[in-house]
């Protein structure tokens, strides 16, 4: 048993919060008429291509709404030249806008943040490449993600929260060609003052709804804020989380995972069939589920605000394991997935001291009433015992 410390990782990295509110208190304040009205004005630009003339105004558009709810916010432009994507023809010469907004830490001297980004940009494709010089209202792809992080910014700009860390709430340019918003915003971040992400939560596509599920597309070795996003789905909302990794290069969390920081990805789990089409109109999505997922990112923030990081890392040493995944929080440690032939599931301390043991499959193990450290959770099969996780309990 003594072999197990070995796989003990020992982090220091959580702290108290300055200020409590109740999440609850934060979330009733989300609005889905709000909502539906911010999709609503984004749709009312003809179009929002990255290479239209309208994504200046777009921009400045939303400098102003981040300036009214008490953000700090700046235009960040940078130039393309001669750039020429996919089957476009012409070649492209403009500059292009990210709406960068910021709301301070209550200690303003930290250069930790938590961003929460969404693209503008859209494009239509059905007829003609062409097609999105002139009109593409991008209503789910995504003024739906800008308009969930307009809503978020509306209630912390209403709130008298003292958040713990910087919330910056970025809305980027030229997604959907290629990423070059966010890829543009990353290079800053890395070779300019460095405003530290801790996280990052992107919504990219979170209007339509057939099945009451939301797709979380999750990161290697960002556990600790998956579980939190999955926490927070079945505590605040009905939805049924589905998680997968399909995707995770096609939005602008990618390039935040690519640099080196950890990223989650939210998006409706049944895609629209008029993204990227002139039919991508605001009739076609639904609002309450919009609000649902507004409830999940906040509350995201929220816990992130609060307690810090809370990790736990999945052992990948045996490819059976690779689909036991398993949930945690403060108190509780939740497994799904467990194999037929299960036998023991236990848990010890970093002495190597059995703490929990049980024979049964069981699906979550209470862990409140044990003292802060390291544990290593492992399951025992009739053929072997494997160890799961490791999990640090602050």
């Amino acid at each position: 048993m003594k072999r197990l410390l070995c796989y003990i990782v020992l982090l220091v990295c959580c702290l108290s919060a300055h200020a409590q509110t109740n999440t609850d208190d934060l979330l009733q304040k989300i609005n889905s008429d709000s909502i539906r009205n911010n999709v609503e004005a984004l749709e009312a630009f003809p179009t929002r291509f990255a290479f239209s003339p309208f994504s200046k105004d777009v921009a400045f558009y939303l400098k102003d709404r981040m300036e009214y709810y008490g953000f700090e916010t700046v235009i960040d432009s940078f130039y393309m030249e001669d750039y020429i994507w996919g089957d476009m023809e012409r070649s492209e010469n403009m500059f292009l806008y990210n709406v960068l907004a910021l709301k301070y830490a209550y200690n303003q001297n930290t250069d930790t943040s938590i961003f929460l980004g969404a693209h503008y940009d859209n494009r239509s494709t059905s007829f003609s490449f062409n097609d999105s010089y002139i009109l593409a209202p991008g209503a789910d792809d995504n003024a739906s993600g800008v308009a969930c992080l307009l809503e978020i910014a509306r209630v912390l700009g209403e709130s008298t929260i003292e958040n713990k860390y910087n919330i910056r709430i970025e809305f980027y340019a030229g997604e959907e060609v290629n990423l070059l918003g966010s890829s543009h915003r990353l290079q800053s971040i890395s070779y300019d003052w460095t405003p530290y992400p801790i996280a990052m939560i992107n919504l990219d596509m979170v209007g339509n709804n057939l099945s009451d599920s939301i797709q979380i597309n999750y990161y290697d070795n960002c556990d600790w804020l998956t579980n939190i996003v999955y926490n927070n789905t079945i505590t605040h909302t009905n939805l049924i989380p589905k998680f997968t990794q399909e995707f995770i290069e096609r939005s602008d969390s990618w390039m935040f995972f690519a640099w080196g920081f950890d990223a989650v990805f939210l998006s409706e789990n049944d895609f629209s069939p008029f993204y990227h089409t002139p039919q991508d109109s605001s009739v076609f999505l639904d609002y309450d589920y919009m609000s649902k997922i507004t409830n999940i990112t906040l509350a995201t923030t929220f816990d992130i605000m609060n307690k810090g990081r809370e990790d736990v890392f999945i052992e990948n040493e045996a490819t059976d394991n690779e689909d036991i995944i398993c949930y945690f929080d403060n108190a509780t440690i939740y497994l799904t997935k467990l194999p037929n032939d299960i036998r023991n599931i236990v848990l010890v301390n970093q002495l190597g001291e059995i703490v929990f043991e049980t024979n049964k499959a069981e699906q979550k193990i209470n862990i409140s009433t044990l003292p802060k450290g390291c544990y290593i959770l492992l399951l025992e099969t009739t053929t072997t015992t494997k160890i799961v996780k490791k999990i640090i309990k602050f």
